[in-house]
């Protein structure tokens, strides 16, 4: 194949095609010719997106994985990485530019019209890459979506990171830890104690570690200080202990 050109002067003078006297009869090859082509072009492109949307839905999947029935179950943050983002904004721009210019085509041709160029079929085909284009540019739009919603979810497993560790430390806050519960576990309410019996064992520890850490620092200075601390916490410690004992003992004595 030297040139477009050459081609239709070689099927003319080959007798596939009858001499025409007109413009739009001359130019039968050179549209075959491009409908073939972007027909094509559109054919490899939409590969290309299937294969992108399978590879960032299952990332390391194996052919074995795509069968099994829980493939929904996938996760679709991992695979996903910052560059992807530039890559569908590329490939977007990319497609608008050829929805572009195969309007144009379709306008050239007067697809549509009673003074149309193209023949009944050839016009179908016009119009059905025209739906092909369509339909890829909703399947990168869909991608671009399924993009934001990971990130999404990974910052909501960050928050929820963020969520855990401070079930464990903001009931430190007496505050924060108040204001924090809910339900039956609210102020004032049957199970308010679980409360304090999370912050206070965390309180203590808390102080116990930090004061041992000052008295290390200190050389012993403010030993005896920790000593009276320490003793005070094991005095509550034990009272707390007889407490939730006797507490124990009268939900069995209930039931």
């Amino acid at each position: 194949m030297l040139s477009s050109f050459d081609d239709i002067l070689l099927l003319f003078s080959s007798g596939l095609y009858a001499p025409t006297t007109t413009a739009s009869g001359c130019t039968e090859v050179g549209r075959r010719l491009a409908l073939s082509a972007w027909t094509a072009y559109l054919r490899v492109v939409e590969s290309h997106l299937i294969s992108f949307g399978f590879k960032v839905s299952l990332g390391s999947a194996t052919q074995e994985d795509i069968f099994k029935t829980d493939i929904l179950g996938k996760s679709w943050t991992t695979p996903w990485a910052h560059r992807t983002f530039g890559s569908i904004i590329k490939t977007k721009l990319i497609l608008k530019n050829d929805s572009y210019h195969l309007g144009h085509n379709i306008r050239m041709l007067s697809i549509g019209c009673d003074t149309a160029i193209a023949g009944n079929w050839e016009a179908e085909e016009w119009k059905g890459l025209q739906v092909v284009l369509e339909r890829l540019e909703k399947m990168l739009d869909s991608y671009g979506e399924a993009y934001v919603q990971a990130v999404e979810n990974n910052n909501a497993r960050d928050v929820g990171f963020l969520t855990s560790l401070a079930t464990i430390f903001v009931p430190v806050s007496l505050v924060a830890g108040i204001l924090s519960m809910g339900g039956d576990f609210a102020a004032g309410q049957n199970r308010f104690w679980v409360f304090w019996a999370c912050s206070v064992p965390l309180m203590i520890i808390g102080l116990v570690l930090l004061f041992t850490s000052i008295a290390r620092s200190s050389q012993g200075g403010t030993g005896w200080l920790i000593r009276r601390i320490k003793e005070a916490f094991d005095s509550v410690k034990s009272i707390w202990g007889k407490i939730g004992k006797g507490k124990e003992n009268g939900r069995r004595v209930i039931v």
